[in-house]
């Protein structure tokens, strides 16, 4: 396989492009800026008017993380992306700005209409996306429906789990033959209109009628986005969220593959957190469950992004954290997990599906390794079985690498409106602020080749 030099990508960029990176990076570098960036903007707001402030967002901060605003602008990046062997991970990555607190409160008439037009740009951008081929698209269930019915059935999904190893004779009874399908879940159990059967006399307070109403909502705005995935040959993944949302992400992710990854591939990737001390044992089950009942078990695996609320959430609980201790525990977490998942890929059949997601260069000369290691180069090489990605405007020389090697290579590329962008793009430089800060590499290179074209060699 023919491997380019790190340089050959920024040798392409303009003058204009390297500067406006360096800075990019320099500024997302300080955390002071980073955790102030939304004061900062509605200061200049207020000063300069929206027009110029959007205008001074878009032509720095949005063109360097974001494909556009429109398709014309999203087809023209995945266009260029394709050129260097690179596909995409499409995301609508507008949001409505609404508080932590009004998006978890009960759901009203204004905000179910938000789900279906999150909807309906997620359809769009389904249809963006298969103008080339074997592209992703990306959703969160938080935008199809309302955080505290996601809770609820989180909880839900997590009491079920406990009531299943229980030694009560009469929960036991209860339990079997609850569900017609075999299967505990609160999401099966909803479907067969058995939940508050299960949980009569429990202290928990079943589903209420405007909640079960509000479920089937969300699950038929995700059946509509999963088939349409299918028909347009376009890869769904499902991210991952917070520990206190994750259960009822995970039963409406493992169903929609049981639903839609019975084909010749996986058209349903869930999202598994490594900075989870459960994630190794949950992937395990989920993939025992994929090959048990005979579908693709899609994978996208990641460190996670929300180590910060998670530690709060814990202290403040007074409970413990459900993370990993330490940055290396999590770093052994994610290699283990995906040696695992690399060893029960199979030359034909190939079950298990897996998106490497990382930023971390000594994590993907690891799956480099294994890859070799266990002969699938390939899959790796086309076979749409094995993809590695990152962000778009981050790690360009590790994206650079992986797709001169013939790997398959990905970037997570947000579109939509640059006010309404603006939310999403400060939570992820929030979420990758140690990325960020510590691209030390990416700068080194940029500045090798700013220095050179002006005369200065280093």
């Amino acid at each position: 396989m023919s491997q380019e030099s790190p340089m050959s990508y920024y040798r392409k960029m303009s003058t204009f492009d390297v500067w406006r990176s360096l800075c990019i990076f320099k500024l997302c570098g300080s955390r002071s800026i980073v955790k102030n960036a939304l004061t900062f903007i509605a200061l200049g707001r207020k000063i300069v008017g929206d027009k110029i402030t959007y205008a001074l967002i878009k032509h720095s901060f949005f063109n360097h993380f974001c494909a556009g605003e429109n398709s014309t602008e999203v087809l023209q990046t995945l266009s260029k992306l394709k050129d260097r062997n690179i596909s995409a991970i499409l995301a609508y990555a507008a949001e409505s700005g609404l508080s932590d607190d009004y998006r978890s409160s009960p759901q009203s008439a204004a905000t179910s209409t938000m789900y279906d037009l999150n909807t309906t740009h997620s359809l769009k951008t389904i249809e963006l996306a298969s103008q080339h081929p074997n592209n992703f698209t990306a959703i969160k269930l938080t935008a199809l429906a309302n955080a505290s019915l996601l809770q609820k059935l989180s909880q839900k999904q997590q009491e079920l789990q406990l009531f299943r190893s229980s030694s009560d004779p009469e929960i036991s009874k209860r339990l079997s033959g609850s569900s017609a399908s075999g299967e505990l879940s609160v999401l099966t159990l909803l479907r067969e209109a058995q939940l508050r059967p299960l949980f009569e006399g429990e202290q928990s307070t079943p589903l209420t009628a405007a909640e079960s109403v509000q479920f089937g909502d969300l699950v038929k705005r995700f059946e509509d986005l999963c088939q349409a995935s299918a028909e347009h040959k376009v890869r769904l993944l499902l991210d991952a969220e917070q520990t206190y949302l994750q259960p009822a992400i995970d039963c409406i992710g493992m169903d929609a593959m049981r639903r839609f990854n019975t084909g010749e591939g996986a058209v349903v990737y869930n999202t598994y957190q490594c900075y989870l001390q459960s994630t190794p044992s949950t992937v395990r089950t989920d993939m025992d469950t994929a090959q048990r009942e005979n579908f693709h078990f899609g994978v996208k695996l990641v460190r996670g992004a929300y180590l910060v609320e998670e530690h709060s959430r814990a202290a403040a609980a007074g409970t413990a954290s459900p993370l990993w201790p330490s940055k290396q525990h999590t770093d052994d977490a994610y290699n283990s997990t995906l040696d695992f998942l690399l060893s029960h890929i199979k030359p034909s059949g190939h079950q298990v599906q897996v998106l490497i997601a990382s930023h971390n260069e000594a994590t993907v000369k690891f799956a480099f390794d294994k890859i070799m290691q266990y002969g699938l180069e390939r899959l790796a090489n086309g076979g749409n079985v094995i993809q590695f990605g990152q962000l778009y405007g981050m790690c360009d020389f590790l994206t650079n690498e992986i797709a001169s090697r013939g790997f398959q290579a990905y970037k997570y590329v947000p579109y939509g409106p640059v006010d309404e962008v603006i939310p999403y793009l400060v939570r992820r430089a929030q979420e990758n602020s140690s990325v960020l800060s510590g691209g030390f590499k990416e700068r080194q290179l940029l500045w090798t080749e700013l220095l050179q074209r002006i005369g200065i060699h280093r």
